[in-house]
């Protein structure tokens, strides 16, 4: 039930996808591999071997196969660690710092789900 809640409070719908990045905290010259599990326009959670602090700011750079990484600007709003798979879940809301950075991500963004809803389509449209 609680899940429901959280779910219809949300201000954007997450689309769940599977996608490389790199996290580095402002604090820290090393990024951290992670893997990107859902996305949406006002942030993306990830899962990764090392946990990140609520509050703070990274950078974060996103693969993109078509393009430059895409890198931008987040804020980490929740952690938690994972104990079945021995990883952990973050929670970001995107910060971006510049124009350009908020361009770039509403572009990438809109590609995603571009994607997602074409790849939907073909599939209901094989099913007939």
């Amino acid at each position: 039930m609680a899940n429901n809640n959280q779910q219809e409070s949300r201000r954007y719908k997450r689309w769940e996808i599977f996608e490389y990045a790199l996290v580095r905290p402002e604090s820290d010259t090393e990024s951290e591999p992670v893997i990107i599990v859902d996305l949406s326009l006002g942030g993306f959670q990830i899962r990764s071997k090392r946990t990140f602090h609520n509050g703070e700011l990274c950078e974060i750079s996103i693969s993109d196969p078509d393009n430059d990484p895409l890198v931008v600007q987040a804020e980490v709003r929740y952690a938690s660690e994972i104990p079945e798979v021995g990883l952990y879940g973050t929670g970001f809301r995107f910060h971006p710092a510049t124009l350009e950075q908020k361009v770039a991500l509403v572009n990438y963004i809109h590609t995603r789900f571009r994607m997602d809803v074409e790849r939907l389509t073909a599939e209901v449209g094989s099913s007939f």
